[in-house]
């Protein structure tokens, strides 16, 4: 079953509230969709929560980023959570839009 929500990052500020991935499943792995909004004033990255600290998400050693009304889809996370940063104070609110669904 997916679900679908939102994750906003305040005007003015750099980081996202989080999206709890713990409860999904005894595994936790879970695949998630999420789409940018039409603005943004920074460099947006996605950040897991391992172990109780926040970190850059990479693939091949480079950041991951989400540009302007683009999507993007991370396979198979078993972090407890995400969010987004914004590598600059955002000049309004900024709301990514996702979807995620247990992956057995």
């Amino acid at each position: 079953m997916a679900r679908s929500g939102s994750l906003v990052i305040l005007s003015t500020a750099t980081e996202s509230d989080e999206l709890d991935l713990s409860p999904q499943s005894v595994r936790r792995i879970v695949n998630v969709s999420i789409g940018a909004p039409a603005a943004l004033t920074g460099t947006i990255t996605i950040q897991l929560k391992i172990n109780g600290s926040w970190y850059t998400h990479q693939s091949g050693g480079a950041d991951i980023t989400l540009g302007v009304d683009k999507s993007l889809t991370l396979d198979k996370i078993t972090a407890t959570s995400l969010r987004m940063k914004s590598s600059g104070a955002e000049g309004g609110d900024r709301t990514f839009n996702y979807e995620w669904a247990a992956a057995f």
